[in-house]
């Protein structure tokens, strides 16, 4: 859970940081047990999903980014 949370949080931070305009960031993490589970809801105010997913579940592929290196690769 750790991971997750913090791949999200860095994901968003960097969604933050390529909105141009001036915007009041936000992050919600809402919860709620369904039964035996726990659902997490997680979204924020970032640019959202890049044009590069056609669909969005490539997300959740192990190695799939969209950020580059410092050679742009």
């Amino acid at each position: 859970m750790d991971s997750i949370f913090n791949n999200l949080f860095n994901n968003s931070l960097e969604a933050f940081k390529l909105r141009r305009e001036k915007f009041a960031r936000q992050i919600i993490i809402k919860w709620k047990n369904i039964g035996d589970l726990i659902e997490i809801e997680y979204s924020d105010n970032g640019i959202g999903l890049s044009n590069v997913f056609e669909d969005p579940n490539e997300i959740f592929e192990p190695f799939i980014t969209t950020k580059k290196d410092k050679t742009g690769r």
